[in-house]
């Protein structure tokens, strides 16, 4: 057996699936195999299952094949067993039908072998309705939220009652609709109230019960091979569809619609179609008036009728009969009347095949490359090569070119995709080619959201000097029901889980703390709550563990798009060119889309707009403007879409309570060994004495084993460490100098610690880390201050981006460099302040008098 490694993909959609029930994140293929992971999760017969277990290997026609099933399922009633999930389409479709079930009988046997039983399930049982809106649904309110005592009244009023419906629950709590159905769904996902799953969709009239239900009464208590209706049943050897036959025709000019399908196996285009139908139509008006034998005598006077009423030509009467005989042949076949145009004039190659392969030489050495030589420049290689051949014939054996219009002729008849694939590269054909389909239908917001980067195209400049800091990224989450932008970062950091991390945060909290930091902002921002599938490209911030981690206690689902398919995410990837468009292009010092349309328009020294005021401007741009504007095609504006939405599905919210562990579990995670001396994270030691209660709290046997850590990478003045006992966080703050720790970001840090190590050569500790910092912030002074030098009017310092960056400014954290100067002013007088006080009072008494504060959650 072996473990199959999944990466990211060219042509699947890949899907990171949170589970609460095994504790883990699986990994899946497709859309179809999440869909399974609902019915997994949530049967209350299942106690854990796996994706892309373990493979095996089978035999097939004298050959030995991998195979590894899509979940192993651990059922309490069946026992173990494998799941392979496949599209109906594609089983019953295509030329390898036969050959997959042949094979995949190979592969049961196989999997009996090793005491497994292989069972085969289709898109027509996991995408049974309503079952499978209702699973996604208690997937929307499921994942960590704190209890409250709302929690408490609604579960004790179901309990009271055993039986009621949502609506009832609302009405004698007095609560509304929408934190009753949020508290409602969220008890079903972890199985501590009972509701139907399977005959109606979840509303105010649903029966909520305490007590499980059976499998007749919509539950989710027997084992899946039971409660879904031929859940695990497909019938494998489905007919395929017959095409029209002719005989289903039963009077004239019936056939019309019916010829819009496939007449025969062979396609034909929509002219020789129309030629079969009017052929037959005269046909069945002879076969229908003709009195006699298919004779001149007896067809001629019905012709002269039809001339009468038509203006078009009508055949003879021995045409007629042949196209008669011709039909009866064929049983009935219309594809019988197709004309055969295409068997007209001379089908055999006139040429030589020396000639042929001067051609060939020609298309592939000049033609087919990514240089694209025009059809001329080919021609003349092409009369080149025939005329170096002809140098060795014999003038009887020499052979003459073909015309130019003969080589354009030959040129168009190859395929079209090749041509392209060569000329312009793999990628672009694939481009040009693909099958421009549709999303999965999508029934209400927050339900797929998009996330991707760009840089702008402006230029930004320092809030108090005027030193251009360069193009700031942006990093947007846009919903694709509404259209709805709900949560953006902006920042001169290349994109980083940083970048995600910030704009997560800001999509999920409530945007009211955010908008008051503008005050010409007059709209409002409801767009908030958890996210059901983020669809992100393959990006390594995407990948990281930090991601998995964060989505995985959110219980939102990642979705990876194929490599290097932008199209996929088409919301993100239109609103960046809405944005640059429509509001960045209009700002002094925009550096355009397009080098060629800068002619001699220079955006550095025309920046004006700074960074305070530009994040002000684009959440005016998004507020008042994009989110209140209908779309191109006259569609409704997307806050209208948004609010309507949230009318008939609430959002699962985040209250500002939550709002402090949200962003703890955004931060960067790390497994530290905890010691006596506490946790080091980077060279920084983190240690308080509630970290000494815990460690006296772990049982012998965790001795050595590592802890989880959360680290906000703004600031890692402190850390947080989940308590496995108590299921909480709690703060640990550095014991580090803190002059040095103060406000400190991550990147801060390590370009520190990178500093030390390249120009001391020693080992790393506070007082060096203390003079780097000095140093750096030193040569970002002194590069600030030569801009004065520059040139009136060019205000381009050197290194300023890189400024920015070290800075962390950011949406985030609107500041301007010349802070860094106020700041080290301060962290000279707070570390004299330090040394004289742990002379005094020692280590302990430092650590004992700063964690007044300290709470956990």
């Amino acid at each position: 057996m072996y473990k199959r490694k999944i990466k990211a993909s060219p042509v699947k959609d890949l899907y990171k699936v949170p589970s609460h029930k095994n504790g883990s994140v699986m990994l899946v293929e497709s859309w179809l195999e999440r869909n399974a992971c609902y019915y997994l999760e949530y049967s209350t017969s299942v106690e854990g299952y796996e994706s892309q277990p373990y493979g095996f290997y089978y035999s097939y026609k004298g050959k030995i094949f991998p195979y590894t099933p899509d979940f192993r399922v651990i059922d309490y009633i069946r026992g173990d067993f494998y799941i392979e999930v496949k599209s109906s389409i594609s089983l019953n479709e295509g030329p390898l039908t036969e050959d997959f079930f042949n094979r995949f009988e190979s592969k049961v046997a196989a999997a009996k072998k090793l005491g497994y039983e292989l069972l085969l399930v289709t898109d027509r049982q996991l995408n049974a309705a309503p079952l499978i809106d209702n699973l996604k649904l208690l997937r929307r309110y499921s994942g960590y939220g704190e209890s409250t005592p709302e929690h408490a009244d609604v579960l004790a009023a179901v309990r009271s009652a055993e039986k009621v419906s949502i609506g009832e629950i609302v009405k004698n709590l007095g609560m509304d609709y929408d934190s009753v159905f949020d508290i409602v769904l969220g008890y079903i996902a972890r199985h501590e109230l009972f509701i139907n799953l399977m005959k109606l969709d979840i509303s105010a009239d649903s029966i909520v019960s305490y007590k499980e239900l059976s499998s007749e009464d919509g539950g989710l208590n027997s084992s899946p091979c039971d409660e879904f209706e031929e859940f695990f049943k497909v019938n494998t050897r489905r007919p395929r569809n017959k095409f029209f036959c002719i005989d289903n025709f039963n009077e004239l000019g019936n056939g019309n619609k019916e010829c819009e399908c496939l007449l025969e196996e062979k396609p034909f285009n929509d002219d020789l179609r129309k030629v079969a139908v009017k052929r037959l139509q005269y046909i069945k008006y002879i076969e229908k008036n003709i009195r006699g034998g298919w004779t001149k005598k007896n067809i001629e006077p019905l012709l002269e009728e039809i001339r009468k009423s038509v203006s078009e030509p009508v055949p003879s009467w021995r045409t007629l009969v042949y196209w008669r005989e011709r039909y009866l042949s064929a049983e009935g076949g219309i594809g019988s009347l197709i004309p055969k145009f295409h068997h007209r004039g001379r089908r055999e190659d006139r040429t030589s095949h020396e000639e042929l392969e001067c051609f060939n030489r020609s298309v592939d050495e000049k033609f087919l490359r990514l240089e694209r030589l025009s059809v001329i420049k080919c021609y003349r290689y092409y009369l080149s090569l025939v005329a170096k051949l002809n140098c060795t014939l014999e003038s009887s054996a020499q052979i003459g070119p073909v015309s130019l219009s003969a080589y354009y002729a030959r040129i168009k008849k190859l395929p079209q995709y090749d041509v392209v694939a060569a000329r312009f590269g793999k990628q672009f054909a694939d481009k040009q080619f693909r099958v421009v389909g549709s999303h999965v239908p999508l029934t209400r917001v927050m339900e797929r959201v998009e996330m991707d980067h760009t840089k702008l195209d402006v230029f930004l400049i320092d809030d108090s000097l005027d030193v251009i800091l360069g193009r700031p990224y942006l990093t947007a989450m846009i919903d694709s029901y509404s259209g709805c932008i709900v949560g953006i970062y902006l920042s001169f950091s290349p994109p980083s889980y940083l970048s995600v991390s910030s704009c997560l945060f800001n999509a999920l909290r409530n945007k009211e703390s955010v908008l008051s930091n503008y005050e010409e902002v007059e709209g409002e921002w409801p767009c908030e709550g958890k996210i059901e599938t983020l669809v992100v490209d393959n990006g390594k911030e995407f990948w990281s563990k930090n991601m998995e981690f964060a989505c995985a206690s959110l219980s939102t689902e990642v979705q990876y798009n194929p490599v290097r398919q932008p199209w996929l995410k088409p919301k993100v990837e239109r609103i960046f060119k809405t944005i640059n468009s429509d509001f960045v292009h209009t700002v002094p010092g925009t550096c355009f889309s397009n080098v060629a349309e800068k002619k001699e328009y220079n955006p550095e020294k025309h920046a004006v707009m700074r960074f305070s005021d530009f994040m002000e401007a684009l959440h005016i741009w998004i507020v008042d403007i994009y989110h209140c504007s209908p779309g191109l095609k006259c569609s409704f504006p997307p806050i209208y879409r948004w609010m309507e939405s949230v009318k008939d599905r609430p959002i699962k919210k985040y209250e500002k309570s939550e709002e402090k562990k949200l962003k703890v579990e955004l931060g960067v995670t790390e497994f530290l060994k905890l010691q006596q001396s506490g946790v080091e994270f980077r060279g920084v030691r983190y240690t308080n004495k509630e970290l000494v209660e815990f460690m006296k709290e772990r049982k012998v046997g965790d001795k050595g084993k590592k802890v989880l850590v959360k680290i906000d990478p703004h600031d890692i003045t402190s850390v947080y460490i989940y308590n496995d006992i108590s299921n909480k966080y709690f703060k640990v703050d550095s014991v580090s100098p803190s002059g040095y720790m103060r406000g400190l970001s991550l990147f801060e840090h390590e370009v520190c610690r990178r500093y030390v190590t390249r120009l001391l050569h020693k080992i790393v500790d506070d007082s060096s880390l203390m003079r780097a910092r000095e140093r750096i912030h030193r040569k970002i002074d002194n590069a600030v201050r030569s801009g004065d030098k520059l040139k009136k009017g060019y205000r381009k310092v050197v290194g300023s981006a890189v400024a920015a960056r070290f800075s962390g400014i950011s949406s985030d954290n609107q500041r301007s460099l010349i802070d860094i100067n106020k700041e080290e002013q301060e962290i000279k007088l707070l570390t004299e302040n330090d040394k004289s006080l742990s002379k005094n009072e020692g280590e302990d008494s430092i650590i004992g008098r700063n964690w007044d504060d300290v709470e956990p959650y």
